[in-house]
C-alpha cells in the first residue's frame, strides 16, 4: 500500500479498508510495545472514526513507518529514504 500522493492528498476521504490497514498496523506497533493498551484503543477508536488519510496520518507521527503489507508479513520496518505513503508523510 504504497503510492506518491498528489497535492491535496491528505484531504482525501478514506474508507473502510483504509481505516481497517492503519488499525493493523496499530496492532503491529502495539505488539512490539511501541503503544500501551490504552493508547492503542484511543488511536484504533479514532482510526474508526477517520474520514480522511490526514487524520489517519496524524495517528502515526511519532511511530516508525510500518505498511499495512509489512505488518502482515514480517514486522515492522523502518521508513525506506523519502519515502511517502498512508500512515505518515
Amino acid at each position: 500500500m504504497s503510492y506518491e500522493p498528489e497535492a491535496g492528498a491528505a484531504q482525501t476521504r478514506i474508507g473502510d479498508a483504509e481505516r481497517e490497514a492503519a488499525v493493523r498496523v496499530l496492532g503491529e506497533h502495539f505488539a512490539a510495545g511501541r503503544l500501551d493498551e490504552a493508547e492503542h484503543s484511543t488511536r484504533v477508536d479514532t482510526a474508526f472514526a477517520a474520514k480522511t488519510e490526514a487524520q489517519l496520518d496524524e495517528l502515526f507521527v511519532d511511530l516508525p513507518y510500518v505498511s499495512a503489507g509489512d505488518a502482515e508479513a514480517d514486522g515492522p520496518k523502518g521508513r525506506p529514504p523519502g519515502q511517502r505513503g498512508p500512515f505518515g508523510p
